[in-house]
């Protein structure tokens, strides 16, 4: 359940920078990695979604690699609530939203 939410807010936050904000992502750089910081370096407005966005990415790590995984149903609980964070905070930037 973890990586599929992860992998659902990085297309939409990879969508929301190539088509709203014209970013051109390196072939040299790992993508996921590049979506997450562009949102830090923009500022304070985008900051949170880079930040959440790196915390799920790393909670999707250890559910998709790690032998172990110590209460599960509250990494997955913890991920649908961020998760649902970075899609409310991306749907407030969309230029079709009347928010």
């Amino acid at each position: 359940a973890i990586s599929r939410l992860y992998y659902s807010v990085y297309w939409q936050a990879r969508f929301f920078l190539e088509e709203n904000q014209n970013y051109l992502f390196s072939e040299n750089r790992e993508p996921h990695a590049q979506v997450w910081h562009e949102f830090i370096r923009q500022g304070k407005t985008f900051r949170f979604i880079g930040n959440k966005g790196k915390e799920l990415r790393d909670k999707r790590n250890k559910a998709d690699y790690n032998q172990e995984i110590f209460d599960l149903e509250n990494q997955v609980e913890t991920s649908f609530i961020w998760a649902n964070q970075i899609l409310t905070e991306l749907n407030k930037f969309q230029p079709n939203n009347e928010n």
